[in-house]
C-alpha cells in the first residue's frame, strides 16, 4: 500500500444495506442495550471525524483563496500615483476581500479589503 497517496475506501451497494439496516436497527433498541451504547459511540466517533475533515477543506479552500489574492497584489512605486488620482477623483477601485485578516506592514492594523 502507497503511503502518499489517500486511501479512498468505498462500499459495494450490498455492504451499504447492511450498514443502513444496522443503523435502522439500532434505532429500534432499547436505551439500556450495550450495543447501542457500542453503535453511539462509533457514530460518534464517525461524525466527528467527518466534521473536522469538512473544517479542514473549508479552511484550505479559504487559505488558497487569500495566497492566491497575495500572489496576485503587486506593488509598484509608479502605480501608485495613477490610483491615488483615481481615489482623488472619486473612481472606486476593484477590491476582493481577503478571509482572514492580514496586519498591514506600516501600521499593523488588521484589514480584509484589498484592492488589486
Amino acid at each position: 500500500m502507497d503511503i502518499t497517496q489517500p486511501h479512498h475506501p468505498s462500499f459495494n451497494e450490498q455492504e451499504l444495506a447492511i450498514c443502513l439496516r444496522v443503523l435502522e436497527a439500532a434505532g429500534r433498541m432499547s436505551s439500556d442495550n450495550p450495543q447501542l451504547l457500542t453503535i453511539e459511540r462509533a457514530v460518534s466517533a464517525l461524525k466527528k471525524q467527518l466534521k473536522q475533515k469538512r473544517r479542514d477543506q473549508r479552511k484550505q479552500a479559504r487559505r488558497q483563496h487569500d495566497l492566491a489574492l497575495l500572489a496576485r497584489a503587486q506593488i509598484h512605486s509608479e502605480a501608485l500615483p495613477e490610483r491615488l488620482r483615481q481615489l482623488a477623483a472619486g473612481v472606486s477601485l476593484d477590491h476582493d476581500q481577503l478571509y482572514t485578516p492580514q496586519l498591514c506592514y506600516v501600521c499593523k492594523q488588521p484589514y480584509r479589503k484589498f484592492w488589486v
